[in-house]
């Protein structure tokens, strides 16, 4: 070998040597980049393993409590104690709450129940206890609110029932008696029989009431009912749970088991624990 070839040689051998080292530096690189990518991988699994979206929880049951200095009106969720506390984990895979990339799972928002317009909302709970302590400043002196839960994890909402705030049942009043007669029969048989002294009632005795017991799927039903009564059995024949101002009471009627009998009325005042009972008629 002459030494142009021997020294070509040699400079064949240091090119491989640097090509090999190449390769192992790139080789460890790509090692390190599949690493971090099991070691995220491996946090996230993590961090989703709380997620049981096969449950379904109870809608949340709200109540109005307190009004306070400034003027904050706080609605607790009064069950509570049914979700878990795994529903308010910081979920940094989800979308962020404005600059809060931690915030919570589930999400809370109070709306106005007759508008249905967002008033205010909480995204940063951390457990199920924080349910107590939600609060919105209102902007008028009295209305109706709900809230909804948004579990974003598992595209789950809850709604809450409907409550009033601001709203004052004035129970030191005491109404009389109503006075009923008969008025007419219609074509359809029901028997009409009005109460002549409607007048002496405030229209705030029939205002809707989500903050009292429904009738029957009627969430929004008035605060006082009028139940019509056989005065011979005084079985219940029949009556209203949705007159909304005391003129409904001129509207009253029934349909009668036997063509003819007597009967009588009873308003209940429900918010003040009232009873009202009416005078008994013939039909």
């Amino acid at each position: 070998m002459n030494t142009k070839d021997f020294l070509k040689q040699k400079e064949d051998i240091k090119m491989e040597k640097k090509k090999s080292q190449k390769a192992l530096i790139a080789g460890w690189g790509h090692v390190l980049i599949l690493a971090c990518v099991l070691v995220f991988f491996v946090g996230v699994s993590q961090s989703f393993a709380g997620d049981d979206c096969s449950k379904t929880y109870p809608n949340p049951i709200i109540k109005f409590d307190h009004k306070d200095a400034d003027g904050r009106i706080y609605i607790p969720v009064t069950n509570w104690s049914v979700y878990p506390n795994e529903m308010f984990r910081k979920a940094p895979d989800l979308p962020p709450c404005g600059a809060n990339a931690n915030s919570a799972r589930t999400w809370v928002d109070i709306y106005d129940a007759v508008t249905n317009a967002r008033i205010y909302g909480f995204c940063g709970f951390s457990s199920n206890n924080d349910l107590t302590k939600i609060w919105f400043m209102p902007k008028t002196a009295n209305g109706r609110v709900y809230i909804i839960l948004n579990d974003r994890a598992c595209r789950k909402s809850y709604k809450s029932n409907i409550i009033p705030y601001g709203i004052r049942d004035d129970c030191s009043k005491v109404y009389p008696n109503p006075i009923i007669k008969f008025d007419h029969k219609d074509a359809q048989g029901r028997v009409y029989i009005p109460v002549t002294n409607w007048a002496a009632y405030a229209n705030e005795m029939f205002r809707q009431a989500p903050d009292l017991p429904p009738c029957g799927a009627n969430l929004n039903s008035a605060r006082t009912w009028v139940d019509i009564y056989d005065a011979v059995t005084n079985a219940r024949i029949y009556g209203f749970c949705a007159l909304n101002s005391n003129n409904g009471l001129t509207q009253i009627w029934f349909m009668p088991r036997a063509p003819k009998g007597r009967v009588y009325i009873i308003m209940i005042d429900r918010a003040c624990n009232k009873k009202y009972k009416s005078n008994t008629i013939p039909y």
